[in-house]
């Protein structure tokens, strides 16, 4: 679904930690997460 995007999280807290981790594990390639 999310293949070939990239996601960007403003104002990363607790609650954007935990989306970051779902998306990894569900094979989100780390390196198309940006977090600020």
């Amino acid at each position: 679904m999310l293949q070939g995007k990239k996601i960007c999280f403003i104002g990363t807290g607790n609650m954007g930690e935990a989306l970051v981790s779902g998306l990894v594990s569900n094979s989100t390639r780390p390196e198309d997460i940006i977090c600020t």
